[in-house]
């Protein structure tokens, strides 16, 4: 396979997985965190070369909001981040319990020393890994000072610049439909490739479409998120 890109992983805001600051004065904030990944990138740089979903109000509208709670409660019992499970918390021999596994065994797999020490993690900068900062009683004070960041990329989609975006698509937390939402305030239209399947395996893994203003170029695709064929097409192939 030829390389064709590099990715770099940052935890953002500072205090989110392994990041830390020398500095106990720090204040993680919409605006901060910008500046400081703005910074963080342009070193980078150097040195080598992230819908919004707010609740629908049915006012006046009786049957709109008959059909909301409807479907409210059709995905009560499914599990918001991978919708083809039902939600579970306590695992079995014979049922996967997505929460628990995303939950419980990332922390305990992240606050491995084997593996801190091969993701060079440097020795005594965090007490613990923790998976979602401010939840469970944990103390995370971070300000929101930015209600929206359409305006930024409204700008940036005015420079000829490449970008990559990518959703789950089995995801109701952070559903597709509202990405898709998204990307049409940055004044893009589809190109010839729309809506075309990708494969991976031998199997569709998800769709991609790319648009463009003449200048900017955005590439979205959406991801399977799967334990089952495609999963088990990747174990063949590393035998």
């Amino acid at each position: 396979m030829f390389k064709v890109a590099n990715i770099i992983f940052l935890d953002s805001p500072v205090g989110a997985g392994f990041s830390y600051a020398t500095n106990n004065a720090y204040l993680p904030g919409d605006t901060n965190t910008a500046k400081q990944a703005y910074e963080f990138l342009k070193k980078s740089a150097k040195g080598s070369c992230h819908g919004d979903y707010r609740p629908i109000a049915a006012k006046g509208n009786a049957q709109c909001k008959k059909s909301l709670e409807t479907a409210s409660k059709c995905i009560v019992p499914l599990e918001n981040e991978f919708v083809l499970e039902s939600k579970c918390f306590h695992p079995s021999p014979d049922k996967w319990c997505l929460q628990y596994y995303h939950g419980r065994m990332s922390e305990l797999w992240a606050n491995n020393i084997n593996v801190q020490k091969a993701l060079y993690v440097r020795e005594g900068t965090i007490n613990q890994w923790i998976r979602c900062r401010g939840h469970n009683n944990d103390e995370f004070n971070y300000t929101h000072d930015i209600d929206s960041s359409v305006s930024f990329h409204q700008n940036l989609s005015m420079h000829p610049f490449r970008a990559l975006i990518f959703s789950g698509d089995q995801d109701i937390c952070m559903p597709y439909m509202f990405t898709l939402k998204w990307m049409k305030k940055l004044n893009v239209v589809p190109n010839d490739v729309y809506w075309s399947p990708w494969f991976l395996y031998g199997q569709v893994a998800g769709c991609v479409t790319e648009y463009s203003n003449d200048i900017y170029n955005l590439t979205f695709t959406t991801i399977k998120v799967t334990r089952g064929p495609l999963e088990s097409a990747e174990k063949d192939q590393e035998h």
